[in-house]
């Protein structure tokens, strides 16, 4: 080691960095580092990194650190030489009688590979996906990859002093050279913020969600230095990663809800207005029906005639034996079951002076109920890019009270009080307002779905009061989309959001307990509260029959467009484990890289059912040997083959019926159920 050979690797690490990492080269180039410093001990042939501010040694001799280091990492990584990181989907994973979720059916229920019997994937010294938490002087991932094979490498660095000191210790380009010229691998360097949690962890999550079906299949996380910091975001990822898998959607929901949709259009429904421009300072309640609420309708009544009343979903059967007539009923649910439960509970007469706003996908059914009405469209929907006019509604899954927020944080209202948004619960047996419908008579049991089902083993999480509550995936993933749109919002303009339930914390959301505070907060408001309610009720501009027509055929031709590519790779697939890895990489690259560039929203019709293929492909696959593995390989690919092509012909068989409301079987099932002749 000598310090002209250091200069040199830094000139040509730079060049390196230039002609393959562009967007990281001026960062690079014009830094000077302010905290960290790299000392070179030419004699000793080591490396230090010293914190100038402190002049605490953070690493001494890196060499040896990096060794010591990579070896605890390979020894956790796997178990009995299998790597350790989460299940696939099982038998009785895909039982809905439809036409996508009946072939995943068919895969993973003739596949040997069971619950009972699932003991993770093989290591052998090889690992699909790396996220390294740190870059630091990169020592460790030069002896790292010294001793296992990666095909994906994503590394985050928060620290520049780090980022740029590694110029100086390892060769960058003989590193990650190998990864750029391979079509079969990839190599990702990533710069997250060094003092915002929240954003290093959105930033490193958008990135992760984009990679099927390695993502979280098959990927390892090594947290360089075991830095407290990285490590709480890896914690977020691996906890969100239940959240993640329940928004993928597929084509039965969505060809479902596009049915429902058509309807509407058809019966000149008015789309959502564009965001206001005045008033937004009037404060809005949006009110869910969590148990808490049952103590929390005096606040409301307190303020009713100087903030919007906003019902998401079941709520609005506790306002209204509470006596309280909301201005706005916001409902997401695109099932029968919902339309059936509104029939049981709802009359016209109740509905009068409320406006509803509801998804597109909602039931006619529920519609005709309401004379005044708007339908929005949620971002994750191929109904989005097609029919919105450009007012998505962003964040409005997985629960009604998600859809409530959304709607009026995309109306642009900036002072939101959030009451019965519990996100869990104490008692198992009170997981709602006890005025819902789920506990009165109004609602028999064959309307209560298995999502409220053993509630004794819910996981825990923060509760306001001080103590942890229960939760369950659902109601987890709704907390964390509202958490998510409000800190995305805040990031563009003003908001001020207060927690008025009992429940889970909500981050971002100041938590309100005490109602002489809260009504302070409510009174204090400038907003107009009747010429807001005015606004928001200007509706827009129904769908035409034209629209439509244009629209559904560009539907058309995209889906037989990526069911004509993903068959042409499936016809290159080789029956062999590095022949699936590479065609699934590359058919969720097309999806990802090309149909979202290209057609944006309408993705989502392809993207939920086709990363499951992918994912059970893979992991079943990956996890299986020997002959098993070949013949499930083929089970996947004859049954992956024959959704591709019947794909087309389905779509069209649905949205080319010349069907009225009353005579259209698929308004009349729920989605668990198979509609008959369709």
């Amino acid at each position: 080691m000598n310090l002209e050979r250091l200069a040199a690797l830094k000139v040509k690490n730079l060049s390196f960095i230039r002609d393959n990492f562009p967007t990281l080269f001026p960062l690079l180039n014009e830094h000077s580092p302010k905290k960290k410093r790299l000392n070179a001990d030419t004699l000793a042939n080591q490396f230090q990194l010293l914190d100038t501010e402190t002049g605490q040694i953070l690493i001494n001799d890196a060499e040896k650190n990096a060794e010591a280091e990579v070896l605890s990492f390979i020894n956790q990584c796997h178990r009995n030489n299998r790597l350790i990181t989460v299940a696939t989907g099982f038998r009785n994973t895909f039982t809905i009688p439809r036409f996508s979720a009946k072939k995943l059916a068919e895969i993973v229920d003739n596949s040997p590979l069971t619950q009972e019997n699932f003991n993770f994937y093989p290591f052998d010294h090889h690992i699909p996906m790396l996220c390294i938490m740190g870059m630091g002087l990169g020592i460790h991932i030069e002896k790292l990859l010294q001793s296992v094979t990666v095909d994906h490498l994503v590394i985050c660095e928060r620290d520049k002093d780090e980022l740029y000191a590694s110029l100086f210790t390892i060769d960058w380009e003989e590193l990650f050279l190998p990864f750029l010229q391979d079509p079969h691998k990839s190599v990702t360097l990533i710069v997250l913020p060094i003092n915002n949690d929240n954003a290093a962890f959105g930033i490193l999550w958008n990135h992760l969600v984009k990679q099927p079906p390695f993502f979280p299949t098959a990927t390892v996380f090594y947290n360089h230095r075991r830095t407290n910091r990285n490590e709480k975001i890896l914690a977020r990822v691996r906890k969100d990663i239940t959240m993640y898998y329940s928004l993928w959607g597929n084509y039965d929901d969505e060809i479902n809800q596009l049915n429902n949709a058509l309807h509407n259009f058809r019966a000149g429904i008015p789309r959502l207005r564009k965001p206001l421009r005045e008033y937004t300072d009037t404060p809005v309640l949006i009110i869910g029906s969590g148990p808490s609420l049952d103590e929390r309708m005096e606040w409301i009544r307190a303020v009713r005639n100087k903030a919007i009343i906003v019902s998401c979903g079941s709520a609005r059967d506790v306002l209204r034996r509470n006596g309280i007539h909301p201005d706005f009923q916001v409902e997401l649910e695109s099932d029968y079951v919902a339309a059936e439960a509104y029939s049981r509970t709802v009359t016209r007469a109740d509905t009068q002076g409320t406006t509803l706003m509801a998804a597109a996908q909602v039931p006619p059914k529920i519609f005709a109920l309401y004379e005044d009405r708007q339908m929005y469209f949620k971002d994750s929907t191929a109904m989005a890019s097609l029919f919105s006019e450009n007012n998505v509604v962003s964040g409005c899954t997985p629960s009604a009270t998600n859809a409530g927020l959304g709607v009026f944080l995309h109306l642009g209202f900036e002072n939101l009080f959030l009451f019965g948004m519990d996100f869990g619960y104490i008692d198992p047996e009170k997981h709602h307002s006890k005025d819902s419908i789920y506990y009165t008579d109004e609602n028999p049991e064959d309307l209560i779905d298995s999502t409220w089902d053993n509630l004794d083993q819910g996981m825990p999480t923060p509760g306001v009061q001080g103590h942890d509550i229960k939760t369950i995936p659902f109601l987890y993933t709704g907390k964390r989309r509202v958490e998510v749109e409000i800190a995305s919002v805040m990031h563009m303009r003003a908001l001020n959001t207060y927690n008025c339930s009992l429940g889970a914390t909500i981050d971002n959301a100041e938590w309100l307990d005490n109602f002489d505070a809260f009504s302070e907060k409510v009174l204090s408001l400038p907003g107009d509260h009747q010429s807001a309610l005015n606004s928001i009720r200007e509706a827009g501009d129904p769908v035409t029959r034209q629209e439509q027509d244009e629209k559904l055929r560009l539907l058309e031709d995209a889906i037989r467009r990526v069911s004509e590519r993903i068959l042409d790779e499936l016809d290159h697939l080789e029956i062999s484990m590095e022949s699936l890895s590479d065609t699934t990489y590359r058919i969720a690259r097309f999806i990802e890289e090309d149909i979202y560039q290209k057609l944006k929203t309408i993705y989502y019709i392809f993207r939920g059912s086709v990363w499951f293929f992918l994912s059970i492909g893979y992991a079943h696959s990956y996890a299986l040997t020997g002959d098993e593995r070949t013949e499930f390989i083929k089970l996947w690919l004859k049954t992956f083959r024959e959704f591709l092509t019947e794909w087309p012909e389905h779509y069209c068989s649905i949205v080319y019926r010349d069907t009225d409301a009353e005579n259209d079987p698929m308004l009349t099932k729920m989605i668990t159920e198979a509609v008959d002749g369709v």
